[in-house]
């Protein structure tokens, strides 16, 4: 269920997404700037030093409800703070799962119903991301940790635009500017568009030329650059190809 939360808000970001497991964490590539947590409520040795090394060269993680809290002699809440170097306590009462983002000045549910279980941070040197609404107590914060940045948050989902905000503060150079889901596999860029609008685009670094495979168009979408826009229908799946070569292979 919270790999299913996060994914629904991750892939609209517009930056390039992998999923992994929590087990590969010491195989990820030094270029990987951001990782999620999802579930990392146990942690073995060889992930937490995969972390550290992440947060070593400035990297970002972002740590979910109760990080590293299951030790040899079981549950212990002490050890959240130990993991995550933000400082919680548990609440038991039933408040909504409602919160307020500050960075990006908007409104987020994340479940309609209340919870009687829940957490909240109680450190006072953190950067405050997002407050329940029906308390104001911290539901988010960021702290320096480790070399990089420490975030956490007591529920399985963050908005889109507040990921979007963390991954350009990490240093991640979003794949697309406009309302839809948007993935990178190999040469391939797949659009799934919400609604009628200009999509803009921004590579890593320049490509020779784009090709628009699905809807076909015949000519290059662009040509020696890294960005390029085009008006697009809404509720629709676009299909581009990047070429590094000389030559398209619909010319």
């Amino acid at each position: 269920h919270a790999l299913y939360a996060w994914r629904a808000e991750v892939s609209r970001i517009g930056a390039p997404v992998a999923y992994v497991l929590q087990r590969d964490l010491p195989r990820l590539s030094d270029a990987v700037r951001m990782v999620i947590l999802a579930n990392p409520y146990v942690l073995s040795s060889d992930e937490q030093r995969a972390l550290d090394k992440l947060l070593a060269r400035g990297g970002t993680v972002v740590w979910t409800m109760a990080p590293g809290i299951i030790g040899p002699e079981g549950p212990d809440p002490a050890r959240i703070a130990e993991t995550c170097g933000i400082g919680v306590a548990h609440r038991e009462d039933d408040t909504a799962m409602r919160f307020d983002i500050l960075p990006t000045s908007e409104s987020f549910e994340l479940d309609p119903a209340p919870w009687r279980a829940r957490f909240v941070v109680t450190d006072p040197d953190v950067d405050v991301l997002a407050r329940y609404t029906e308390t104001g107590e911290v539901y988010c914060a960021a702290k320096p940790f480790r070399g990089g940045v420490s975030v956490y948050t007591a529920g399985p989902r963050l908005s889109r635009d507040l990921l979007r905000w963390m991954a350009e503060r990490s240093g991640i150079r979003p794949l697309l500017d406009g309302p839809g889901v948007c993935y990178a596999v190999g040469p391939y860029l797949i659009l799934h568009t919400e609604a009628e609008a200009t999509f803009s685009f921004r590579l890593a670094e320049p490509a020779a030329f784009v090709e628009r495979i699905v809807p076909y168009r015949t000519d290059a979408i662009a040509r020696s650059t890294a960005t390029w826009s085009e008006p697009l229908p809404g509720e629709t799946t676009v299909l581009y190809r990047i070429n590094h070569g000389e030559r398209a292979v619909s010319e």
